[in-house]
């Protein structure tokens, strides 16, 4: 089985823009460029609850699996379905070129 067979999900990595306040009181982003639309698996490494702004919301932690990126750094969002996420950490498994792993939070 190939890594490439592995991978259900679509994935657009984005340069991080600027945050907008909008009328409610919270804030929408805003996206500078597309880095790169890639093939992706998503999993869900953690959930907790937190209280943000006042406010008791979910917090997760995810792991998504992606073929090698050309310029994929920490400043970077990932866009999965209507999800977009911020990218906590990159890891080349086995320094091989083949796989990295990203550490994601949800934002959105």
């Amino acid at each position: 089985m190939s890594v490439a067979s592995m991978l259900n999900a679509s994935a657009t990595i984005k340069s991080k823009g600027t945050k907008t306040s909008d009328t409610m009181g919270g804030y929408s982003l805003a996206t500078a460029s597309t880095l790169a639309t890639s093939d992706c698996r998503l999993r869900q490494m953690t959930a907790d609850e937190a209280r943000i702004y006042d406010r008791d919301s979910i917090r997760g932690m995810y792991r998504m699996y992606i073929e090698p990126v050309s310029g994929l750094t920490g400043s970077n969002w990932v866009v999965i379905g209507s999800s977009t996420y911020n990218v906590v950490g990159i890891n080349n498994v086995d320094l091989a070129d083949e796989l990295m792993q990203v550490d994601m939070e949800l934002v959105s």
